[in-house]
Formats: structure tokens, C-alpha cells, sequence
């Protein structure tokens, strides 16, 4: 069963029930990123990327190879409905996530008791990801756009959240590489916390879905 930032790492096979329900929630996650990216981008018109919410809950509860097929998957219906292919380059920051979360879930798991752990410490080391996530999304974000832009000369069908902040930078003379980065803190501070907060506590029912009942003895 895959470990959890609940349960020291330990290796056990993966029977084809447990098989099953991993597919069923990569396919339940990655439709609720799409629903969660339609609605935050096309009905509410909030400037926050929240499809990467549920992908990070799949890590929490089941590993980074799930979490990291439900990232691609999302990218996929993305790109379908927004037929801007660009969004393929950014499923590095969806890996770059899951691998993070899974570092840190991984550390704590090895060097405390997660069961005894407090609420506080629960919540400072969620912090620790927020703070570390926001910083390299940004930092590798930037990089992709600079890339996707300069290098690779293709143009956004669409507007992005960041391009108000970017345009302000550059009316002000900062370099463009530099604009791509900072443009991005904004917006990250505000949609890695809710992310990263709200897939921890939605791992947690999906940790029982994958637990499963235990027979009775």
C-alpha cells in the first residue's frame, strides 16, 4: 500500500483491488481538476490555478505515480478543451509538485511518529511545502514561459492570471526572465495554499476509500 504523510513508508504488494480502486481514483481526480479548472476559469473568472488540487490530494494519500498520472490526465482534457498545447510544457510543475509532496511526506514519516504528531506540527510542516512549492513553481514556471515564449516563439491562445503582473514588471524595466518568475508569486501564494492545504484534508477520506474495510475478526 502506498504510504502516506500518516503512516511510516512500507512496502506491500499491490493486490488487483488495490490496482482497481487506484484507477478509479486517478480517473474521479483528474475529472474533478477539469470541473475545478472550467469553473475557476470560465464561470467564476478567478485568477488562480487550482488544477493541480486534487492531483496533490492523490499524492497525499496514495504516492507520486498516481498523483503524477492524474496531473498528466488533467493536462490532457485541459489542452482538449482549451486547444492551447502549451499547457503540456507546465506538466513538469505538476510533477515538480508531486515529487515535492512526496520528499516531505516521506521525511516526516521517517524521522517522527505521524500518530502522535500535534495539529501544530501538522500544520507547520504543511506550511514548509506552501512556502517551498510557491517559491519553485514560480521559479520553474517562469523558466517554462520564458521558454515557451523566447525560445520556442509560440504565442498564449489564451490570457493568463500572471500576464497583469508580468506587464507592470516589464513597464518598469525588469528583465523578462526575471518578470516570468516574479509574476508568478502572486498568484502562487494564493492557489499553492489553498492546494496544498485542501489536498491534504481531502486525502483523507481517500485514504480510507483505498484502506478499504478490514475484515472482522
Amino acid at each position: 500500500m502506498p504510504a502516506s504523510c500518516n503512516a511510516v513508508p512500507r512496502a506491500r504488494k499491490l493486490t488487483p483491488g488495490k490496482i482497481v480502486k487506484l484507477i478509479i481514483l486517478c480517473a474521479f481526480a483528474t475529472g474533478c481538476n477539469f470541473l475545478l479548472n472550467t469553473l475557476i476559469c470560465e464561470v467564476f473568472l478567478l485568477p488562480l490555478f487550482l488544477d493541480t488540487l486534487f492531483t496533490c490530494a492523490v499524492c497525499f494519500a496514495a504516492g507520486p505515480i498516481p498523483g503524477i498520472l492524474t496531473g498528466i490526465l488533467t493536462a490532457v482534457l485541459i489542452v482538449l478543451r482549451t486547444e492551447q498545447v502549451t499547457t503540456y510544457y507546465y506538466i513538469l510543475c505538476s510533477i515538480a509538485e508531486v515529487l515535492l509532496i512526496w520528499s516531505f511526506c516521506r521525511s516526516w514519516a521517517e524521522n517522527t511518529e505521524p500518530e502522535s504528531a500535534s495539529p501544530i506540527s501538522k500544520i507547520a510542516i504543511l506550511l514548509l511545502v506552501f512556502i517551498t512549492d510557491s517559491g519553485m513553481l514560480s521559479v520553474l514556471g517562469g523558466i517554462i514561459d520564458f521558454v515557451i515564449h523566447v525560445v520556442l516563439l509560440q504565442k498564449n491562445i489564451l490570457f493568463s492570471p500572471e500576464d497583469a503582473f508580468k506587464l507592470g514588471l516589464l513597464r518598469n524595466n525588469v528583465p523578462l526572465l526575471a518578470a516570468d518568475v516574479l509574476s508568478r508569486i502572486p498568484i502562487n501564494i494564493v492557489d499553492r495554499f489553498i492546494v496544498i492545504f485542501g489536498g491534504y484534508f481531502l486525502a483523507q477520506p481517500v485514504k480510507k476509500f483505498l484502506r478499504g474495510k478490514r475484515p472482522v475478526r
